[in-house]
């Protein structure tokens, strides 16, 4: 359940995802968001979740998601910067 006086969400801190403090009417100095339903009500919370579920489940780590995007992201790393993928070694 939301309380956007404490700008909680089921009891969890609803921080702003773009630390909006000063821009936002409802972000305060602590970078806390305190609108109603930042999920109907706010573009950049939007952009980060589509759901509370999904919002609350952002720390949570899936072994099943692709890892394409990160792999891409090494190899990329690896071209520009002469970055060296040492994930192997760690691994062993």
């Amino acid at each position: 359940m939301r309380d956007a006086e404490k700008g909680t969400y089921n009891g969890d801190t609803t921080f702003c995802p773009v630390n909006a403090y000063g821009d936002c009417p409802y972000c305060d100095q602590c970078g806390v968001c305190h609108i109603d339903d930042p999920m109907e009500d706010c573009e950049d919370w939007r952009a980060f979740w589509d759901s509370w579920f999904d919002w609350q489940n952002a720390d949570t780590v899936d072994p099943d998601a692709p890892t394409d995007f990160a792999e891409d992201e090494i190899r990329w790393a690896g071209d520009v910067y002469g970055y060296e993928d040492t994930m192997e070694d760690n691994e062993k």
